[in-house]
């Protein structure tokens, strides 16, 4: 005879999460916020890129960005004096190649998430190179510089959650920005 236990916490801790997975991780732009809440833009990015630069790369898309922009941000960002990140871009410069700021993370000279932030406010700077990896034997053609950004903003805080798509829609990352109480 089967008898049903009481389950364990960490098995119902284990269902909540995967049950809200489809929302929590969306694979399109847009399908994790509220329809009602959000904005939409179009980022056409600025290629301001001559020579080396920093990357971030997102299954197949890569995201390029100068070391000014990446410094720059990340100054306005940090407001101490002692911040790691800025720290370890600097320690990079001058590029003799292109870096890869995620492996930073994977150094643990800083985190993912303090990254996404770096990243978030940098394509909103609308500057930097956007490129398919898939698409690279194919003519480029300016929409092939665009990022879309679905943000969402709930009265606290001018930007609460960003998310960052392809022009296909494709989600590439997100950032939260603040959490409604």
């Amino acid at each position: 005879m089967f008898t049903l236990r009481r389950p364990s916490a960490a098995l119902l801790i284990g269902l909540a999460a995967f049950a809200a997975a489809p929302t929590a991780y969306a694979r399109k732009c847009g399908e994790a916020i509220h329809p009602k809440r959000q904005e939409t833009r179009v980022i056409a990015l600025q290629d301001d890129i001559s020579g080396p630069a920093f990357y971030a790369r997102f299954d197949r898309y890569v995201l390029y960005l100068s070391s000014d922009l990446v410094i720059s941000v990340q100054e306005k960002l940090s407001g101490r004096a002692n911040d790691s990140l800025l720290e370890a871009l600097r320690r990079e410069l001058p590029l003799k190649q292109d870096f890869d700021l995620f492996s930073l993370a994977v150094n643990r000279t800083t985190g993912v998430l303090q990254l996404k932030d770096l990243l978030a406010n940098a394509l909103d700077s609308g500057r930097g190179r956007f490129r398919d990896m898939y698409r690279d034997s194919q003519p480029r053609v300016p929409e092939d510089n665009q990022i879309i950004r679905v943000s969402v903003s709930l009265g606290k805080t001018p930007v609460e959650a960003r998310e960052f798509c392809n022009r296909s829609g494709d989600l590439l990352f997100f950032v939260v920005d603040g959490i409604e109480n």
